[in-house]
């Protein structure tokens, strides 16, 4: 991935992450298992912090809404059960990009609804 942001609603291989260059996923941890998938010492894992929550329930919302994906929309109608689930993994040096590309996202597709 360059400089994007991924929503994972299912499992994820092993090393993931690895090989990236910017960018930051947001990965649905039902099982527990991201954290031995990702090696932390190229990829930091956490949990994701209110304004990367906004953007998460946006971005579901719209696959939801463009796919008709039942996934997606049963984490939405149930966001306050999920969230606690997902985990951030965003490239060390990546910050600065991702919040760029979040605040873009949120005025353009969210709060100019």
């Amino acid at each position: 991935m360059t400089a994007g942001i991924v929503t994972a609603l299912g499992r994820t291989g092993r090393n993931f992450g690895v090989g990236r260059s910017s960018g930051s996923s947001y990965v649905l941890d039902e099982g527990g298992a991201v954290a031995c998938r990702v090696n932390r010492e190229v990829v930091p894992l956490c949990e994701s912090d209110h304004e990367h929550r906004e953007l998460l329930l946006a971005l579901l919302r719209e696959h939801g809404d463009r796919t008709t994906s039942l996934r997606a929309c049963s984490v939405v109608a149930r966001w306050e059960w999920y969230v606690p689930l997902f985990r951030k993994v965003e490239l060390r040096g990546a910050a600065d990009r991702v919040a760029t590309l979040r605040r873009d996202y949120l005025e353009r597709f969210v709060r100019t609804e």
